[in-house]
């Protein structure tokens, strides 16, 4: 890819799209990505499995690892992350962005009105890991 489209979705694996960015040329990375939760959702009307949301701890954690490492890299030095997670894997994504990209800033709690899927005490909120590097200032 010679030049980044602006303002373009792009559907894909995620590690094989960042892998034809070049170095430092993304601004802001806003990603949801896989819970690993064995999640079942409906997905044009049908109910499907979601990808990469039932590996093995070690392979979710490799998994993780590439994420963060694509993301330090494509990122600009005076860019932004925003990553939304489940409570269960913040841990080990803030780890790895923090160490491969930069400090986490702060965990915003985004409180949902309605109830999330699942069973029991089912949850109303998600947690977004945010995190900048260089200069850039939050307004």
């Amino acid at each position: 890819m010679n030049s980044l489209p602006l303002n373009t979705i792009i559907h894909g694996d995620c590690l094989e799209v960042m892998k034809t960015f070049p170095d430092k040329s993304v601004d802001l990375v806003l990603t949801d990505p896989p819970y690993n939760l064995d999640y079942t959702g409906r997905v044009k009307g049908k109910f499907t499995k979601f990808d990469n949301d039932n590996l093995k701890e070690n392979d979710y954690a490799e998994f993780v690892r590439l994420i963060s490492l694509e993301i330090a890299r494509v990122c600009k030095d005076d860019s932004a992350v925003y990553l939304f997670i489940d409570w269960r894997n913040y841990p080990i994504w803030s780890q790895n962005i923090a160490e491969f990209y930069a400090p986490i800033k702060n965990c915003i709690v985004w409180a949902k009105p309605g109830m999330g899927v699942g069973q029991f005490y089912r949850f109303q909120h998600e947690f977004c890991i945010f995190s900048v590097r260089g200069g850039v200032q939050a307004k």
